[in-house]
């Protein structure tokens, strides 16, 4: 398996897209629980406009 020297390359990628992206807002309720979360499609949507060109 080939591996890197340096992840200095995908750190300052990785930096630059988690200033970027926000957290999504919580939009799926979960009676159980009483408690709300993030659903997938929320997640998908915020995350979708940052990464594509």
């Amino acid at each position: 398996m080939k591996t890197s020297e340096s992840i200095a390359n995908i750190a300052k990628a990785l930096s630059g897209f988690q200033s970027e992206v926000k957290q999504p807002e919580k939009d799926g309720t979960n009676p159980h629980f009483k408690s709300k979360y993030v659903t997938l499609f929320a997640n998908m949507g915020r995350y979708r406009k940052t990464i594509t060109p």
